[in-house]
């Protein structure tokens, strides 16, 4: 493509990209390296030439060819500024756009955040209020029981405490377990061993086993007569 094509793309009316805006650049380089070269040679050969044109009677010529050189090397030179300013326009413009969409997609991103976070706070009182129900259930598991003491041998008797009425020590285990270790301060063995350890519901349904089985067996109905 020539020079002149070249430019055409350049200024025509949609906006060309950068890297053709580089190739017209590039395009125009050469052509002003071989128009400095021409000015240049026309220069150097200008006396001679000009003595065999005047002898010939045609001075103007010789003058004129030397002009429209020199012209055609400051047209392009100044075309080249042109197209460089059209670059750092193009780069600018490109920059900018890039700008714009980061900025996009940070909101974006805190756009999603927020929503994150809003789940976040809204699970959190789902999870207060189970807690506090499940603490307000095992109180009144323990309040239900008939006995409150079992005997120990000839010695007397042990009170039964409530259990799981106070779950606080088991939120940094349920945290731990439900985030891999991420929350929750247990980290290595000791998230190995949690893992294995029994859980909060079968620790209780032993548990309640062992409240259930102090009501002892029914007694037996005696044989019909």
């Amino acid at each position: 493509m020539s020079v002149v094509e070249m430019l055409k793309k350049v200024t025509g009316r949609s906006r060309s990209g950068v890297a053709e805006a580089e190739k017209a650049l590039a395009e125009i380089h050469a052509e002003i390296s071989a128009a400095k070269a021409e000015v240049s040679a026309a220069s150097l050969d200008f006396g001679r030439r000009l003595l065999e044109a005047i002898a010939n009677g045609s001075p103007e010529v010789v003058e004129a060819d030397l002009v429209a050189k020199e012209k055609r090397l400051s047209r392009l030179e100044r075309a080249k500024a042109e197209v460089e300013s059209r670059i750092q326009a193009a780069q600018a413009a490109t920059e900018a756009a890039d700008l714009a969409q980061q900025w996009q997609a940070a909101e974006k991103a805190l756009n999603a955040r927020r929503e994150a976070l809003v789940q976040l706070e809204a699970a959190s009182k789902v999870f207060g209020a189970a807690l506090l129900a499940a603490e307000q259930a095992a109180r009144e598991a323990w309040q239900a029981l008939p006995v409150k003491e079992v005997p120990v041998g000839n010695v007397g008797s042990h009170r039964i405490p409530p259990q799981f009425t106070s779950l606080g020590g088991e939120i940094p285990r349920l945290l731990a377990l439900a985030t891999d270790g991420r929350v929750g301060g247990f980290v290595g063995s000791m998230l190995w061993t949690l893992r294995r350890e029994v859980g909060l519901v079968e620790r209780a349904d032993q548990q309640a086993k062992d409240w259930l089985a102090l009501r002892g067996e029914p007694p037996t109905p005696p044989e019909a007569a």
